[in-house]
């Protein structure tokens, strides 16, 4: 399975590039979108969503146990 690393060393470009083209996020030129995606194409990389949301529980997880009500998600500790 292809890494981003894999991806950002055949489109000769940084991790945080294909990151941002991954993400969809500002400051990418077209050119280098265009090379990112066609990198991604040929690797057949696959973003790993199921790690990405395990990072956003257990950041949700770690506000939670420091009060018995969160603020930060609204959820209740008994």
């Amino acid at each position: 399975m292809a890494s981003l690393h894999d991806v950002a060393k055949l489109s000769g470009v940084s991790k945080s590039t294909v990151s941002r083209v991954i993400n969809n996020e500002y400051g990418v030129k077209a050119s280098t979108k265009e090379k990112v995606q066609k990198a991604i194409e040929a690797c057949g990389y696959v973003a790993n969503q199921v790690g990405q949301r395990s990072e956003i529980t257990e950041n949700q997880s770690d506000w939670c146990d420091s009060a018995a009500f969160c603020f930060q998600c609204d959820c209740e500790r008994t």
